[in-house]
């Protein structure tokens, strides 16, 4: 790999060390040919040769709330206010340099607010989207501590948020039953009563 040097900061007879700088992140190994030159009479040795094996590490995986296909930008997830009985929808970008199957978990802290995984699509060998569904159980008005965690089973990457349901106004429901025909006959002079019951889910 051309990215490998090799740097010795004494003369040949000093005791400080030689050390190897890498900077290729996907160079499995590579090899540094030297000799030593005697200033004195500029005699050379003979060449020899240092290999070098450079063994990978496991990555972390990214997750980004923006498109990072063209991009090394990554934005967090932000805050989602929605209403009542609604169902938001947010995508999210994830890759792992290393190739590794990743595996996309969102969580709620509270069980009125779910969040669900819809789909994967894959964007490049590295990079995919996920869109995920945010939904509140029907007439909840509150908030919960969400997150999205992406894990290619030994590290992961997560992404915090605030979900946000904010309450509509309901219309009130007739519960009492309505008289029947029968019972709506009503002879001159007499009087019908009726006991009329509602519900609003609005009233606490």
């Amino acid at each position: 790999c051309d990215d490998t040097t090799l740097r010795c900061a004494g003369g040949i007879n000093d005791a400080e060390p030689c050390t190897v700088e890498d900077e290729a992140t996907d160079c499995p190994a590579d090899e540094i040919k030297y000799y030593i030159v005697n200033p004195g009479n500029q005699t050379q040795s003979p060449e020899a040769i240092i290999s070098i094996t450079i063994n990978p590490v496991n990555d972390i995986p990214e997750l980004c709330a923006n498109d990072i296909t063209a991009t090394e930008q990554c934005d967090d997830i932000a805050n989602v206010v929605m209403v009542e009985d609604g169902v938001e929808n947010i995508t999210v970008y994830y890759k792992d340099v290393d190739g590794d199957l990743l595996t996309v978990t969102p969580v709620s802290d509270n069980v009125d607010i779910t969040l669900t995984v819809l789909s994967e699509t894959p964007l490049s060998p590295q990079i995919k989207s996920a869109v995920i569904e945010i939904k509140p159980a029907a007439d909840y008005a509150g908030s919960a501590t969400a997150s999205v965690k992406v894990s290619d089973g030994s590290t992961s990457a997560e992404k915090v948020f605030i979900v946000t349901v904010e309450s509509v106004n309901d219309e009130p429901i007739i519960t009492s039953a309505i008289p029947s025909d029968s019972d709506r006959d009503i002879l001159l002079g007499n009087t019908f009563e009726y006991q009329l019951a509602a519900s609003d889910v609005d009233v606490g």
